[in-house]
């Protein structure tokens, strides 16, 4: 449940109940388990990445010229929408942001379960994939595979 509190002359919102630093962690280190239980390392040596996403940007009309292409990129995930069968993924690498798309129907469901379980904002993944435009014009990669670099536990 949400309070009101006024603020000047809007009100703000705050949340009833905020997980602690520990809780955090707590949760962290159960999904980093949960990966470890999945047989996949959450901190490897070596991930796939094919360009900087900014290089990307720059030449997304040409790598998304052949829709059977597939390309690896990498960086921390920003943000997470949606839910479902469906997620949009902002990566950064530091150049610049690309949205990734986790689509339930285009990768396997243990795949796309494992994601959806153990990956957290501020994560560091790998996603491979075709290049495509979503509805709405945006620059995407349409995944059909991740790997975690780096999970955050903070």
């Amino acid at each position: 449940m949400q309070k009101a509190l006024p603020h000047g002359s809007a009100f703000c919102y705050t949340p009833a109940y905020m997980a602690s630093l520990e809780e955090l962690r707590d949760s962290r280190l159960a999904k980093m388990n949960r990966l470890i239980e999945a047989g996949i390392d959450p901190f490897p040596a070596r991930i796939d990445r094919d360009f900087p996403l900014a290089e990307v940007r720059d030449r997304f009309s040409v790598l998304s010229a052949s829709p059977d292409a597939t390309y690896a990129i990498a960086g921390r995930i920003m943000a997470i929408r949606g839910q479902g069968a469906i997620l949009f993924v902002v990566l950064d690498d530091g150049t610049a942001r690309f949205q990734c798309v986790f689509k339930k129907d285009a990768m396997s469901e243990d795949i796309f379960s494992l994601f959806t379980e153990t990956a957290d904002i501020g994560d560091f993944i790998s996603a491979t994939g075709t290049f495509f435009t979503t509805e709405r014009g945006e620059p995407s990669l349409l995944a059909a595979k991740w790997q975690m670099a780096t999970k955050a536990l903070l």
